[in-house]
């Protein structure tokens, strides 16, 4: 299996399509798998597809042609992993091996309801706002406003802020002044518009140290790997809280992406109140605290992740004490 990376004039990945055994139009026309938004691309301006191990292209007569590693198509071409591929003098395809991973590449899209293009759900997140790394870009702020979370096979729920509420499919949320609806792809006609994005991930490149007993008792120290933020999580009950999640994601080294770190809310509850703590709203004003407190240090929050009655952190690397 092959993945494209479409690339930047800098060089960087901006967007990913995964070539499976359907054969994949390219080109500028909604109704392509790969939609390429250039004034020097066609309407349909090539088509890739996958046979056994090996994958192929093949210019559809594109007035500004089709290009493998610098020199112009003529029919059909063979192409392997790390070759360049050219639509138009302007973008660049980059052919790599699929990585495979147990996070489920499902056929979930969120529609925007005024004009149907939709943005699928490639992974376990989808993120809204006014930055390169959300999925949906918004009009209205300049950072990450709302996430998509699908949880295990049928779970849906809406990110804000840091409180989350479970989405059914088909129903209308609005995210800064946009209707949305999350909703099966086979349900969608062919001409829906399918704009590509490099997948959210549901694993965060953060790395937790926790310990019971630092300097003045229990801390946690969350960093994040990519942009070098670190910050101490000193409160008694949160450091608590952090250090009992990530001795369960530890704990679970063997189990899959989707399974691990899951705590339940009892097992939390007696870690941080003691036996005698029963009530499940105590844990969800500590989870909102703790969001909170790291959403404001340039955290995402949903890196905590709550559902019914089992919490889990999604980390890269952890370290208990």
């Amino acid at each position: 299996m092959f993945d494209l990376q479409v690339l930047s004039a800098a060089g960087d990945v901006v967007y990913l399509h995964r070539l499976s055994g359907r054969p994949c139009p390219v080109g500028r026309a909604p109704v392509n798998d790969l939609v390429i938004n250039g004034t020097m691309v066609s309407q349909f301006h090539a088509l890739m597809w996958v046979e056994g191990d090996k994958a192929f292209i093949r210019d559809l007569g594109s007035r500004n042609g089709t290009f493998h590693n610098g020199d112009r198509i003529k029919g059909s071409q063979e192409l392997g992993a790390g070759d360049i591929v050219g639509i138009g003098p302007d973008t660049r395809l980059k052919l790599v091996a699929s990585i495979e991973t147990d996070i489920p590449l499902h056929g979930l899209v969120v529609q925007e309801e005024a004009t149907g293009v939709c943005f699928p759900i490639r992974g376990d997140r989808l993120h809204f706002g006014g930055t390169e790394e959300c999925e949906v870009l918004t009009a209205e702020g300049d950072g990450r406003m709302a996430t998509i979370i699908v949880s295990g096979e049928s779970e849906i729920w809406l990110g804000e802020g840091t409180e989350d509420r479970p989405l059914e499919l088909g129903t209308l949320f609005e995210v800064a002044g946009q209707g949305y609806k999350v909703v099966q792809r086979e349900s969608l006609l062919e001409t829906t518009a399918i704009p590509t994005r490099l997948p959210a991930s549901g694993r965060y490149p953060y790395r937790v140290n926790a310990t019971l007993d630092g300097p003045t008792g229990p801390e946690a120290v969350v960093k994040d790997l990519v942009r070098d933020i670190e910050y101490k999580v000193e409160a008694e009950n949160r450091a608590v809280l952090l250090y009992l999640l990530t001795r369960q994601w530890v704990g679970d080294a063997e189990v899959s992406e989707t399974a691990r770190g899951w705590c339940s809310n009892e097992t939390l509850l007696t870690g941080v109140w003691g036996r005698n703590a029963q009530d499940d709203n105590k844990l969800h004003v500590l989870v909102y605290r703790l969001r909170n407190e790291l959403k404001k240090v340039g955290f995402d929050p949903w890196f905590l992740e709550k559902r019914r009655r089992y919490t889990r952190l999604r980390l890269l690397e952890a370290e208990v004490d």
